[in-house]
């Protein structure tokens, strides 16, 4: 998991640094699967979450795809992770 914590790390830095849509559609499916995959450890999923905040916060101006973003987080705050 602390691997996997870093690499996230890393692509949230990325969503700073080369804040654009094209960064968004290259890092979002992977970052939604390790979000929304219960398996995981969740300071894992905290930091995929982060990093996929901060890509949609800085690289994207459509509404629709921060809507869908807000979903996400409204649908895993609804769930219960043991």
């Amino acid at each position: 998991p602390s691997e996997q914590y870093a690499a996230c790390r890393v692509l949230e830095a990325g969503a700073v640094i080369m804040a654009d849509e094209a960064y968004y559609n290259d890092v979002q499916g992977h970052l939604t699967r390790m979000v929304t995959s219960a398996h995981r450890a969740v300071p894992v999923r905290v930091a995929a979450l982060r990093a996929l905040g901060m890509a949609v916060f800085l690289g994207v101006d459509d509404d629709e795809i921060t809507e869908q973003t807000l979903d996400l987080c409204e649908s895993l705050a609804r769930t219960e992770y043991r």
